[in-house]
């Protein structure tokens, strides 16, 4: 009898102890689809970049048209980026985030949020979405 109160002293106290119930695993970020048209823009001041394939360009009011080209992206999860090279050598770099985006001046929401550094070093904030499918004209 006097083996048995240990072991059951043993038993109780592996017993006793329930196992803390663990978090959720995030669920991993989302893979930005670079093959798709996508469009971003943004406000202070106003601005809208294009992204076709490799070919990028940036309108802002005033301002000559930046139009650039990259080799290729770097896809992150959560994160694309291109470093674009203009006809004159400059580079323009653009990084867009799986991360809602509102513009501030409307109600709308974007998927993704979009930085452009322009060639003199500038940096433009804004939102990003992919671009409206574009409707042809019946003959």
């Amino acid at each position: 009898m006097r083996r048995l109160i240990p072991l059951l002293a043993l038993a109780l106290c592996a017993c006793g102890k329930a196992e803390e119930p663990q978090p959720p695993a995030p669920p991993p970020d989302a893979v930005i689809d670079v093959r798709r048209p996508m469009d971003a823009s943004g406000l202070d001041p106003a601005w809208a970049l294009k992204i076709r394939g490799l070919q990028f360009t940036v309108d802002r009011p005033g301002e000559p048209q930046i139009v650039a080209t990259a080799p290729g992206a770097v896809i992150q999860p959560g994160k694309v980026s291109w470093t674009a090279a203009t006809p004159d050598g400059h580079s323009l770099k653009v990084n867009l985030y799986s991360s809602p985006c509102s513009d501030g001046a409307s109600e709308v929401q974007y998927s993704y949020s979009a930085e452009v550094t322009l060639p003199d070093g500038s940096l433009l904030a804004g939102c990003a979405a992919l671009a409206a499918p574009q409707v042809q004209a019946k003959r």
